[in-house]
């Protein structure tokens, strides 16, 4: 019994011995404490914390790893000789390729290259406007699917013969209305999905226009009329493909405006889609106009860009009396380049002018002196200058196979923004393509520009028709 007794007097000591030994090594532990634990760039890219060490004598080094949405790897290394006085000042400059999220950890060992302790620091990366809650709200044109769900306020097969169309470009008429342009349209007999989508069907035109007067959105975009001919079917307004298929195939709108109460679409005039890896072959780009609110259009061949130009695909929005434009060549794989003009000048191409940013100058009359303001590839672009945020927004496709860098890890329909029109944020992803298969196009609805909330029509490839889409913003 004594032996028992003595056996557990033993225990009982070693064992407090030992946690005695653990508290005084803890006590002894080196210890990391930061002087600020998050940031936010919203305002200022230039990151700054000091890290105390406390037990500093026990430090070997501090290692600093820098952690991605997609990895983690070690930043940088401080070994004990380096640090003064049991402080060391981080500083870290937010880089242009960064994600929305940066993470460091700072991780301390001990002598015997232990790690006794870590904390992390997290920078919150956003600045400008970032979307969230994608939505699609309704079918713009054609017939409803099969198990389609969502509203179609328009039936436009039945009432004007558009079974299967795409694009959806909008632009101001009034504080009420705005005019809607459509690319390549088929009318009765087409099929969804037909060789994977596109084209087929009867009563085949370039492009059509509808309008419309619906401001509440949630339901819906509903059509107030379209631009019809003799038997009320939905008629083509830019000459295409049936006026001389030798020359050219179809002339597709790429944006419209309206200037002092005339009406004006910027369409390309195409003679092949297969072109090379990403682009169209135009033989040029040009204007219609309309003086009359959408009934009838006239070409107007004083203005026209060359087969090449860097401005065969436009976007147009105005401020302030000036029209500006970013344009890309046609096709999908050319970087924006910026113009702008005064509304009165719109058919004076002389006095266009251009940005070159090596020169930081507008250079009036010289198309050749743009420089780019948006990396490749840059497709199908809508611009817009939002009133509440005070800032410039552009959506556009990223295709990555047109992209010869291919750093973008998220493919889809993309949007910027800015405060200085000639110097754009990164692309900020809109619309996913894996869950929008054969998603192009994101024109914006130019009435709907001072609220937390963007509107789009947006195309799909397969059931080749357009779709009224929705996210909503926020400001950082």
């Amino acid at each position: 019994m004594r032996t028992i007794l003595t056996n557990i007097i033993i225990s009982f000591f070693a064992l407090f011995a030992i946690n005695c030994s653990k508290a005084d090594e803890l006590n002894n532990s080196v210890v990391l404490s930061l002087s600020e634990t998050n940031f936010s760039t919203s305002k200022e890219k230039n990151i700054s914390l000091y890290v105390s060490i406390a037990n500093s004598s026990k430090l070997k080094k501090i290692v600093i790893r820098k952690n991605l949405s997609n990895n983690s790897y070690v930043f940088n290394t401080i070994y004990s000789s380096e640090i003064k006085e049991s402080t060391y000042n981080f500083n870290y400059t937010v880089m242009e390729d960064d994600p929305d999220e940066i993470c460091f950890v700072f991780q301390a060992f001990n002598n015997k290259d232990q790690e006794v302790d870590s904390k992390k620091v997290v920078i919150d990366n956003r600045s400008g406007i970032y979307v969230s809650g994608l939505k699609q709200i309704a079918r713009v044109t054609g017939k409803s699917l099969q198990g389609e769900v969502i509203t179609n306020p328009n039936n436009t097969a039945e009432k004007y013969d558009v079974y299967g169309t795409d694009l959806g470009i909008i632009w101001k008429m009034s504080d009420s209305k705005v005019g809607i342009f459509f690319g390549d349209t088929n009318g009765k007999g087409f099929q969804p999905f037909f060789n994977g989508g596109g084209g087929n069907g009867s009563n085949w035109r370039s492009n059509v226009v509808a309008f419309s007067e619906d401001l509440d959105l949630e339901d819906g975009l509903s059509f107030s009329e379209m631009t019809v001919d003799s038997l009320g079917k939905a008629c083509e307004i830019c000459a295409g493909g049936k006026a001389n298929p030798l020359i050219y195939q179809t002339s597709i709108p790429t944006s419209a405006i309206r200037i002092n109460g005339a009406d004006y679409v910027h369409y390309m005039n195409i003679y092949d889609w297969s072109g090379p890896t990403c682009s169209w072959l135009t033989n040029f780009s040009s204007l219609y106009v309309s003086y009359d609110s959408g009934k009838t259009w006239i070409p107007k061949p004083e203005v026209k860009f060359q087969s090449l130009s860097h401005f065969s695909q436009i976007a147009y929005a105005k401020k302030d009396g000036i029209v500006y434009m970013i344009g890309t060549r046609s096709g999908r794989g050319d970087a924006g380049y910026l113009g702008r003009f005064k509304e009165k000048d719109i058919l004076d191409m002389k006095k266009y002018e251009y940005w070159n940013g090596e020169s930081q100058q507008w250079i009036q009359g010289n198309e050749e002196a743009a420089t780019p303001v948006i990396p490749a590839p840059v497709g199908e672009a809508s611009l817009m200058f939002h009133e509440k945020y005070k800032r410039w927004i552009l959506t556009h496709n990223y295709d990555f196979v047109c992209d010869r860098n291919t750093t973008q890890r998220e493919h889809g329909i993309m949007y910027r923004d800015t405060e200085d029109i000639t110097k754009w944020s990164k692309a900020k992803l809109l619309v996913p393509d894996e869950k929008y298969p054969g998603l192009y196009c994101a024109y914006m609805h130019p009435l709907i520009n001072n609220e937390d909330k963007l509107y789009f029509l947006m195309s799909l490839w397969g059931p080749y028709n357009v779709y009224l889409m929705s996210v909503d913003m926020k400001m950082y």
